[in-house]
């Protein structure tokens, strides 16, 4: 199963976002980032945690997440 992220994942929607997805992400394989255009280091750490939860696949990351998350020094992401 996949869960796609809408184009908007910033501090002010995770805890929307929580609430839409976090029953589904124990048995998700996939979140998908296709659609972001905007994220922020909040975004990054709830798709890390929705990620990590199903231990899911993150794909299609845009620019700006690979960037924070390696600012971040989040595992897997080149510095």
């Amino acid at each position: 199963m996949e869960i796609v992220l809408p184009e908007r994942v910033t501090r002010d929607d995770v805890a929307r976002l929580w609430r839409e997805h976090a029953a589904r992400a124990a048995t998700a394989t996939q979140v998908e980032l296709v659609g972001v255009r905007e994220i922020d280091s909040a975004g990054v750490a709830f798709v890390l945690e929705l990620a990590a939860i199903g231990n899911a696949a993150i794909v299609n990351a845009p620019p700006r997440y690979t960037a924070l998350a390696a600012a971040h020094r989040v595992a897997g992401v080149p510095a």
